[in-house]
């Protein structure tokens, strides 16, 4: 089987070296005696491989095509996905915008003098609940302030001041302790933050009979915050371990993951 294939290789190869002996002979003979019989067996050997070259270029011409065509897909599929990445961040900035406007219109500017500013960072680990405002010492954020969203929601108080930033402690934080008050029955206690994930509001008297979905706000005593301000919402309440008095975990009204505009309160109108 080896050996015909070579012997059907060595015929071939001699075949076009005649073709190509009796060109030569055929173009440079005086009387071109063997015109005719050259041009008889070289026209087929010559239309041969000039089929093949228009073959060949055809193939060639397809198979360029083709990568032209994967390149401008390739193209057109980074321009789309840049497009798409340009549309998802303007409807993202559209959003905020949208939040911020929002923050803006419900900011209760005509209770409290307000600083506006931007939250750049967030540190929700290790019960270390904090969050980094763009505001600081030169623009006249003390430490205790109270800071706020919407018409008055309570998130949690300056706790360290920089000269262009400020660390605001979340109350949710374990180490977070405001005076607090029941609106519908004027009960005091202590709303202090639990595990870093919630708000307790403790030392209520056992007589006085909590009400699920009762709002508890800040109660202005000690002067560090400002009367009024929302903290969350009361559950069941359920009894201290000395039994002597009561406590219930508090629903946020708002959700830390948004946060994006806050307030800090520098004091009342």
């Amino acid at each position: 089987m080896k050996l015909s294939k070579k012997s059907n290789l060595i015929v071939l190869l001699t075949v076009i070296l005649v073709a190509l002996v009796l060109m030569f002979i055929g173009r440079n003979a005086k009387n071109k005696p063997f015109e005719g019989p050259v041009r008889r067996v070289t026209t087929p050997v010559a239309g041969f491989f000039s089929g093949i070259g228009v073959w060949a270029d055809d193939k060639f011409s397809f198979l360029t095509e083709i990568g032209n065509l994967k390149k401008q897909n390739r193209e057109l599929f980074e321009e789309n996905s840049k497009i798409k990445s340009r549309l998802a961040k303007l409807d993202g900035v559209e959003k905020e915008n949208t939040e911020l406007r929002k923050q803006i219109d419900l900011a209760p500017k005509e209770k409290y003098i307000l600083i506006s500013s931007l939250v750049i960072g967030k540190d929700l680990r290790n019960q270390e609940e904090t969050i980094h405002l763009n505001r600081g010492r030169k623009d006249g954020i003390k430490t205790q302030m109270a800071v706020i969203v919407d018409e008055g929601i309570l998130v949690g108080r300056v706790s360290k001041v920089f000269e262009t930033s400020c660390d605001v402690e979340l109350l949710i934080n374990r180490n977070s302790k405001i005076n607090a008050e029941i609106i519908r029955t004027e009960t005091k206690g202590i709303a202090r933050g639990q595990f870093g994930t919630s708000i307790v509001l403790d030392m209520i008297p056992q007589t006085v009979k909590i009400e699920h979905g009762d709002s508890v706000v800040t109660s202005g005593i000690g002067g560090l915050l400002p009367r009024g301000l929302l903290i969350g919402y009361a559950q069941d309440a359920s009894p201290t371990p000395d039994q002597l008095f009561q406590k219930t975990s508090l629903i946020l009204p708002f959700q830390l993951d948004e946060l994006r505009m806050v307030w800090v309160v520098e004091g009342k109108k």
